[in-house]
């Protein structure tokens, strides 16, 4: 796959999964979120900055909140509500990706390109969810 940016933070958020023994209760989590983005073809620099900055406005929309209710911002977009890590995955990865697709649109406008996402998302140190 060639050269992989990496951007690693962290979120803390509350969830319930309603139903579950032990998780059906609201309870928080301080998720450790890594994102690894390559691009075809590979370019020899890519300001970091940017890479926070377009992460950080997707996956900071679920810092200190419940994230089991759906969040409606002023503009009307609405973020679903989102129970379990796998869930929390799938969001984050189509958002970066969409992010990720632009900034690389806007960096060589008309040229070809194939913008790849893996993300990890660990709900404890020792369980978490990754999505190619």
């Amino acid at each position: 796959m060639g050269m992989r940016r990496i951007y690693r933070t962290e979120v803390h958020a509350a969830h319930c999964i309603p139903g579950h023994e032990s998780c059906g209760q609201i309870h928080g989590h301080a998720y450790q979120i890594e994102v690894k983005l390559s691009s075809v073809p590979h370019y020899d620099f890519v300001d970091f900055h940017d890479i926070r900055k377009f992460c950080e406005e997707i996956i900071n929309e679920f810092d200190h909140r419940n994230i089991s209710e759906p969040l409606i911002h002023e503009d009307g977009i609405t973020i679903p509500a989102i129970n379990t890590a796998e869930q929390l995955t799938e969001y984050l990865h189509e958002g970066i990706t969409i992010a990720w697709e632009e900034y690389l649109s806007n960096r060589r406008p008309g040229k070809a390109h194939a913008a790849h996402v893996e993300i990890q998302v660990f709900e404890t140190s020792k369980f978490g969810a990754e999505l190619s």
